[in-house]
């Protein structure tokens, strides 16, 4: 007689029970295995090969654009100081005529001498064949961005005409025409009132009436050696018309005037000019023993801040960048070693469980963020 065996509902439970737990635990002996057989990411050689190269790149171009920028600093401050009235005092024909034909024996396109009394306006004045060569050329024909003070190429050197154009570059420091734009104050305009003209070996007088804001376009007013009276009598008028300041001294079509030319850089193609009567007899100089005033305002920030700006601010700016440049560049290093090295022990749970028992994990050196980001991306212990 044979006897049939029924499982049990209990005995059926717990097969079921140690089957599913068999096989959780080969899971997660799986899993831990192809943990550790996971090649870890790191940053590809390439990627930081490409990153240092294009930092050095960069930094270059900025130590570049600030060694061009210092050059032309330099540049800028030594032509005006070539262009100051002073370089050419020496020349001058008020203090020494002999000085002055030597001048002209080296450039014969120079003719005479304009001063404008209390200003630094006080320059050997010349004529050339058009009216561009002396924007780039100085008095001594030489290259120079400063250029020199011209007589238009319409007129004649001997001041024959009715109306005179002369012309020049306004400059910082009060170099060249760069005292004009002050007779805009109408107290400046008011406070000078003469000049000195040299032509033909004899001084002669000018006599400002008027200052003038105009367009370089305005060629009503460009328009030299202006002939015929009724002519002559409807561009004084205009003169007198657009002028910003001006005064009476009784100047007719008779006369003959010059106007000082110069830009501005208020609006587009804007033009400065001080309009003056010459006289055949010259006037004294009323600041013949110096002008504290015009030092004062010619000016603090031409003639004291951009020096300070130049020798100062400027290189310690170029300090503070190197300084900051390389910071951000070892700094960047260190992070990339951080990620790099945090990303291979956090693939091995191991390693990390041994160097957190012993104090020395990874999360020593981290940011804050990145201790945040590392808490909540730790690996969880997984009990078979």
């Amino acid at each position: 007689m044979s006897t049939s065996t029924t499982p049990t509902k209990g005995t059926s439970s717990l097969a079921a029970t140690v089957a599913a737990t068999t096989a959780a635990t080969a899971a997660s002996a799986a899993a831990a295995e192809a943990a550790k057989s996971k090649k870890p990411y790191e940053t590809p050689r390439a990627v930081k090969i490409f990153d240092g190269v294009l930092d050095t790149i960069i930094v270059a171009i900025v130590m570049f654009m600030l060694a061009y920028s210092a050059f032309a600093m330099w540049d800028t401050d030594n032509m005006h100081n070539t262009a100051m009235s002073d370089q050419y005092s020496i020349y001058n024909p008020a203090e020494n005529p002999l000085t002055f034909e030597e001048l002209r024996a080296i450039n014969p396109d120079v003719f005479g001498w304009i001063t404008v009394f209390g200003t630094l306006i006080d320059y050997p004045l010349v004529q050339g064949t058009n009216n561009s060569h002396y924007l780039n050329h100085n008095a001594k024909g030489e290259w120079s961005l400063a250029g020199a003070i011209f007589l238009d190429v319409e007129n004649d050197r001997n001041f024959t005409d009715f109306n005179h154009i002369i012309h020049g570059h306004h400059m910082d420091q009060g170099a060249m025409f760069g005292n004009i734009d002050l007779f805009v104050d109408p107290d400046f305009f008011e406070s000078r009132k003469y000049g000195n003209l040299f032509f033909n070996d004899r001084d002669h007088g000018l006599e400002f009436f008027a200052f003038i804001e105009t367009s370089g376009y305005n060629w009503q007013v460009f328009n030299p050696a202006v002939t015929g009276r009724e002519n002559q009598v409807a561009y004084l008028d205009m003169l007198y018309e657009i002028a910003t300041h001006s005064r009476d001294i009784g100047v007719t079509a008779d006369d003959r005037i010059a106007l000082l030319a110069t830009c501005t850089n208020e609006f587009t193609n804007g033009r400065h000019l001080l309009v003056a009567k010459i006289h055949d007899t010259p006037f004294p100089n009323p600041f013949a023993e110096g002008d504290a005033e015009l030092r004062e305002r010619t000016n603090f920030i031409d003639g004291e801040f951009l020096p300070f700006l130049r020798t100062i601010c400027f290189p310690a700016l170029l300090i503070a960048i190197i300084l900051v440049s390389t910071y951000w560049a070892i700094q960047k290093r260190k992070r990339w070693n951080v990620e790099d090295k945090w990303t291979l022990i956090e693939a091995n749970p191991e390693l990390l469980a041994k160097l957190e028992k012993e104090g020395l994990g990874p999360k020593k050196g981290l940011s804050k963020k990145d201790k945040k980001s590392s808490k909540k991306t730790a690996p969880s212990k997984t009990s078979p």
